[in-house]
């Protein structure tokens, strides 16, 4: 996931107003309204415009003036960024005995899952604290497209074929809140 900073803020906001160096949009600044800082409606839509590009994000031009301080904006976009991902994550309890299979079936019906128009990617994790538990986390571009794939055919043919390994299991949905990315990641 492509992390948007204050830092990005400030440096488009230079491009788009044509200052001649990024302004420091931290502290107090956070909370200060644009307009306050200088910046009119023209300057607000051409950095929005500059951030759709460079961050593949889209924002409507009424939200726009709704975004009233560098806080919000940044807000905004982190959420568009990782918020508009909608994820779940099963917990299945797999008998014992039954790890190596219940992989390999997991891995024969994977397609029913990423070859869905919706799905971003999908996860089989085991843990590393409790035998035969297992994590299978997808990421979709909507919650409503992962519904309408959570009723569809496909998805009850995926879930018959690996109910016989499982002795229970569990299902929670989220949305990403904020992103912070790690030093390591970021070298990569």
């Amino acid at each position: 996931m492509t992390a948007f900073t204050i830092h990005d803020l400030g440096r488009l906001l230079q491009a788009a107003a044509g200052e001649p160096e990024p302004r420091d949009l931290g502290g107090a600044v956070l909370d200060t309204p644009f307009a306050d800082l200088g910046y009119d409606s023209l300057a607000m839509l051409e950095t929005t415009s500059r951030v759709e590009r460079e961050f593949d994000v889209r924002i409507p031009d009424d939200t726009v003036a709704e975004l009233a301080t560098p806080r919000q904006f940044v807000d905004h976009v982190t959420a568009r960024l990782g918020g508009a991902t909608f994820r779940v994550v099963l917990r299945m309890d797999i008998r014992p005995g039954a790890e190596a299979d219940f992989e390999e079936a997991w891995r024969k019906v994977g397609d029913a899952v990423t070859g869905n128009p919706g799905n971003l990617a999908q996860w089989l994790l085991r843990s590393t604290t409790e035998p035969g538990v297992y994590f299978v986390m997808s990421d979709w571009v909507d919650e409503a497209r992962f519904r309408e794939f959570e009723r569809s055919e496909a998805h009850v043919a995926h879930r018959e074929s690996l109910h016989p390994y499982r002795s229970r299991g569990s299902m929670d949905t989220m949305r990403a809140v904020h992103h912070m990315p790690g030093a390591a990641g970021a070298q990569r």
